[in-house]
């Protein structure tokens, strides 16, 4: 889930939301990797975010009582989609979250979401650490982004999920002998993944996400907007043991000279396998393309990680990767967890 003299780098988990010149940003699965930091706008103001904050608990507020609902009607129900629809005709629908007796499904580590909800009544937490290096020749940039805490809570149906995620960042660039350090907040993601439609033959199982960051961060790192998104999710399972997942994304970024909206797109695949019952391997180009903007230019970026179920309901991981060419961020690295419950 990026720089110039002034700039700022974060890791973005957002499956994740866009890079700017002023932002190294790199997301995965987690995020996956997509937050945004802007440099300080004075006189922004952080309520509507707060007011879409509620909003989206609200809808959180009323789902649950339906779902609780269906669980306690004791008329017979109808066999349950796991998806909204299925490519053929037919009876069962196939595909859909993972069972609860079955190791969970994750949107970490890479940059590529899962294509699958967490299921109806779960509440799934994604969390981790990442660390970005980038030096450009007259300037060098750490930042540490924690906990990327993403809750992904399945309510109404088997597919449809609701998403919320916050992270802190700490941030020192080091220009011309003089350092400087941005620490604070960043904005709250939200968000809504619906799974569409499982793999059948060559069509791939498919989902899609809708997102935006809502101004409530800190002060000095808020873009001061909401700046939503959309991603369309896809992946194959091959007889061989291994797997394809590709993510393109669209989101609404803030060029950080000129503060102008444009449109930053980005474009990932992964491969992945498992070496074992417990350990999973993945490695995944991505890239981000802003489209109308000013400064930024287009970042691309290579990384692999490794999983470790613990049990069906926790896995940890690890990951690192590397920028390629000027534009992008150098390298970066980070670890985290997930736990279903």
């Amino acid at each position: 889930m990026q720089n110039t003299a002034g700039s700022k780098l974060v890791y973005c988990i957002w499956g994740a939301q866009s890079a700017d010149i002023s932002c190294k940003h790199v997301e995965m699965k987690s995020g996956s990797l997509e937050r945004t930091v802007m440099e300080k706008r004075s006189g922004k103001n952080a309520r509507p975010g707060w007011l879409l904050l509620g909003v989206w608990l609200l809808c959180l507020l009323i789902c649950t009582p339906v779902m609780a609902v269906n669980f306690l009607d004791d008329e017979p129900v109808e066999p349950v989609h796991r998806t909204l629809m299925q490519w053929s005709q037919g009876n069962g629908f196939g595909g859909g979250p993972a069972d609860r007796d079955s190791p969970l499904i994750g949107d970490r580590p890479d940059f590529v979401e899962s294509a699958v909800t967490v299921g109806l009544g779960v509440l799934q937490l994604e969390m981790g650490y990442t660390f970005i290096y980038d030096n450009d020749g007259s300037q060098s940039v750490r930042s540490h982004g924690y906990p990327e805490a993403l809750f992904r809570y399945g309510v109404w149906k088997e597919w449809f999920e609701l998403r919320l995620m916050f992270s802190f960042l700490d941030e020192e660039t080091v220009s011309g002998g003089t350092s400087s350090r941005l620490q604070g907040s960043e904005d709250i993601y939200l968000g809504a993944k619906i799974a569409i439609a499982p793999q059948e033959g060559f069509l791939p199982e498919t989902g899609i996400m809708f997102n935006m960051m809502v101004p409530s961060g800190s002060a000095n790192i808020s873009d001061g907007e909401v700046l939503p998104g959309v991603s369309l999710l896809y992946s194959w399972e091959f007889d061989n043991g291994w797997a394809l997942g590709g993510q393109t994304q669209g989101n609404r970024a803030l060029d950080p000279i000129s503060g102008n909206a444009y449109t930053e797109m980005s474009q990932a695949l992964s491969i992945e396998t498992s070496l074992n019952d417990r350990v999973g391997y993945y490695f995944e180009w991505f890239c981000l393309i802003p489209s109308g903007a000013e400064t930024m230019k287009t970042e691309h970026y290579l990384d692999s990680g490794f999983t470790f179920l613990v049990h069906n309901d926790l896995q940890l991981d690890i990951r690192a990767g590397i920028g390629l060419g000027d534009a992008a961020a150098d390298y970066f690295f980070g670890s985290g967890l997930i736990r279903r419950f």
